[in-house]
């Protein structure tokens, strides 16, 4: 992450090398670019991340990207699936809203 425009930004991608890191320097552990704030991130782009997840093998870590479905709703009384089945018509509107327009009178 860095800033632009005193807001905080995170790239999709890395950013290019802005010059080598030290080694007292933070830097990303996937491709060693300088982190602004070594101790809220590890990462500088978020395809650094995925990439540091997709190479972990171990899966007693619980995967920080999972994908659920969401549990089927339960099924509904019969007396409600009925009045779910048959909505209500739309009411027309009994005269127009806008009628033949005028001009403002000369004086």
């Amino acid at each position: 992450p860095y800033k632009c425009n005193k807001r905080l930004v995170i790239s999709l991608n890395p950013l290019p090398h802005s010059g080598s890191t030290t080694n007292n320097e933070a830097s990303c552990n996937i491709c060693n670019r300088k982190l602004t704030e070594p101790d809220l991130y590890r990462y500088c782009s978020i395809s650094c991340k995925v990439k540091a997840v997709l190479s972990k093998l171990d899966d007693s870590v619980p995967p920080f990207i999972s994908i659920q479905t969401p549990p089927p709703p339960p099924p509904l009384p019969p007396s409600q699936e009925k009045q779910e089945e048959t909505p209500e018509p739309q009411k027309l509107r009994e005269r127009k809203r806008k009628g033949i327009p005028h001009r403002a009178p000369f004086f």
